[in-house]
């Protein structure tokens, strides 16, 4: 693996499921917040193999009800993308399919071989994409008790004037 890449692994015959993630940590900034906020939603809407959500669905299916998603979250001074599934384990399948193994393959192919027109991301998924990012920004102002306090959070660290202090005014450019 390359110099500062970690890989994890948990052997646990405990459950019948397994988990595998990927996460990639970012500095946030205020260039790249909106956009990380747009990378994980616009990957998950196609591979060069599946390219829409209904064949990636079918094939989640395919892996007995395997789950896949994916998102973006924040750590302190560092955005957190992620993308993570779960699957059954093969001894609970009846067969010699390998779950995670193939939800692993839709993993590396949602983060490295997403669904492109020309070499670039859909223009209707990067449009779709944006407003359901505004829709849901704008959307927690209906939730007064968690709006209040991400307000809280902004001015107080913008008075401090943490790195991190950053707020839901998303530009796309």
């Amino acid at each position: 693996m390359d110099n500062g890449v970690r890989f994890n692994f948990i052997k646990n015959n405990k459950f019948k499921t397994s988990m595998i993630g990927v996460f990639f940590s970012t500095p946030m900034t205020a260039k790249n917040v909106s956009i990380n906020a747009l990378i994980p939603a616009i990957l998950r809407r196609g591979t060069e193999k599946l390219s829409t959500m209904k064949e990636i669905s079918k094939k989640l299916e395919s892996l007995y009800g395997a789950k896949f998603d994916c998102g973006v979250s924040k750590k302190g001074e560092n955005q957190i993308i992620r993308f993570y599934g779960e699957a059954v384990n093969k001894k609970y399948t009846g067969t010699n399919q390998d779950t995670l193994g193939e939800l692993a393959d839709l993993i590396n192919d949602v983060i490295f071989n997403p669904v492109l027109d020309n070499g670039k991301f859909k223009a209707d998924y990067v449009s779709q994409e944006k407003e359901q990012v505004k829709d849901i920004i704008e959307s927690r102002k209906n939730d007064k008790v968690q709006y209040a306090l991400e307000r809280c959070y902004e001015l107080m660290f913008y008075c401090f004037q943490v790195k991190f202090a950053y707020n839901w005014n998303l530009t796309f450019e």
